[in-house]
């Protein structure tokens, strides 16, 4: 049997080990395999608020396929009244094709790159800045020609 690639804690942390480690460490299929249980392990015990990566995963799933928890599908079979209605589907699928149509399907790209103009003085106003330069306790209140 080879040996792990990563070595797991109950902490929910990965060691890593340097796949191309020293002879007889394990194939590349137990390196896959390896880090497909590290991200497994990860994604079970990581948080995004109060929920899990995973119990968020699953929750978004649900929301948009309009897929109810079984105390909520009780609810809508007790009450008799079923209005599925998934606002959140139809706020993700507008917000899909916003972006596709913004970004790929224009002509001009949906941003302008430009590097900003350099400034010209005329010869009145480069003498003004010399003297202000010179001067700075005798500064001149106004625009620069």
């Amino acid at each position: 049997m080879a040996k792990p690639h990563r070595q797991h804690d109950a902490s929910g942390t990965c060691e890593k080990i340097d796949p191309d480690g020293p002879v007889g460490t394990g194939t590349r299929a137990d390196l896959v395999l390896d880090r497909y249980r590290c991200a497994r392990l990860w994604r079970v015990t990581d948080r995004i608020g109060r929920h899990t990566v995973e119990q968020t995963l699953q929750n978004s799933y649900r929301q948009y396929h309009s897929i109810l928890d079984p105390r909520d599908a009780q609810l809508v079979a007790d009450s008799g009244i079923d209005l599925g209605v998934s606002i959140t589907k139809h706020k993700t699928d507008v917000l899909v094709a916003w972006i596709r149509d913004l970004l790929l399907n224009s002509a001009d790209a949906p941003f302008v790159v430009e590097p900003t103009p350099i400034a010209e003085l005329s010869p009145a106003g480069k003498a003004q800045v010399v003297q202000q330069v010179k001067n700075p306790d005798k500064l001149m209140i106004g625009s620069i020609m």
